[in-house]
């Protein structure tokens, strides 16, 4: 069969052109497209990759604190969600990781006042006697003993009613001590689990500042989370220092 050489040409010319009109891909193109999809179809995380997220991402220079593993960390830097920083030796957050941060819900955590005691005779005799450390949701629940001789003051009635206000606290969350913080102004944020000393609260007593209590909600992995504060407004308004939106539904008196 004769073949026509100027129709052969045309036809390379036409192949030619139409593959020099395309679009080249480059490097970070195809990074883009792999993000999209990516962000499309979200890797799954398990629950404490997705806390630090939420941590890291709160933070202001979107640092993860020490407290997360590392093979949690070495996961997020698979997913382009965390990387090292300049200097090497923190972990930061990156713009896709707080994409993704953005996109998952954040797990609840309820925060009530704890109860400030004056004297050691506030506190059942025999923890004092035993000189044992205490649950925190026992410590700061607890009726204080009361002078069957004289009606307790009113500001230790008070504390009888505070076992109310963790029962709603409870009621609120499905892991206690996971999700419940007692805020003290001497420990600062206490889950119910931990073990204290029974203390009092003195005048000249130095309390936490805002700046230790927000270093402690970080390294704790708190401040990604969404805050439910049962308390006085003064009590809200140092929390929201730290979590700007959390929500308030209970107005009390401080005890």
């Amino acid at each position: 069969m004769d073949i026509d050489t100027d129709d052969l040409l045309e036809a390379i010319e036409e192949i030619t052109t139409a593959t020099t009109d395309e679009e080249p891909t480059t490097p970070e193109a195809e990074t883009e497209e792999e993000e999209l999809e990516d962000e499309t179809n979200p890797p799954p995380l398990r629950a404490a990759q997705r806390l630090a997220l939420h941590t890291a991402d709160a933070h202001p220079t979107g640092h993860f604190p020490h407290t997360v593993e590392d093979i949690h960390l070495t996961a997020l830097q698979g997913h382009g969600y965390a990387r090292l920083d300049d200097d090497g030796d923190a972990w930061v957050i990156t713009q896709k990781g707080s994409r993704r941060a953005l996109s998952e819900d954040r797990l609840p955590l309820v925060i009530l006042p704890a109860t400030a005691r004056l004297d050691l005779s506030e506190y059942p005799a025999e923890w004092i006697e035993d000189g044992e450390p205490v649950h925190a949701d026992e410590l700061y629940t607890v009726d204080s003993p009361e002078d069957d001789a004289e009606p307790a003051p009113a500001r230790l009635r008070t504390i009888s009613n505070f076992d109310n206000l963790y029962v709603q606290a409870e009621e609120l969350v499905a892991n206690p001590n996971e999700e419940i913080r007692f805020l003290s102004l001497v420990h600062g944020l206490v889950a119910p689990d931990d073990r204290l000393m029974p203390y009092v609260v003195a005048p000249n007593d130095v309390l936490i500042s805002r700046e230790s209590l927000h270093a402690q909600a970080h390294q704790d992995q708190l401040t990604g989370r969404q805050v439910t504060v049962l308390g006085s407004e003064a009590v809200h308004q140092m929390i929201a220092t730290i979590w700007p939106d959390a929500v308030h539904v209970f107005a009390g008196a401080d005890h």
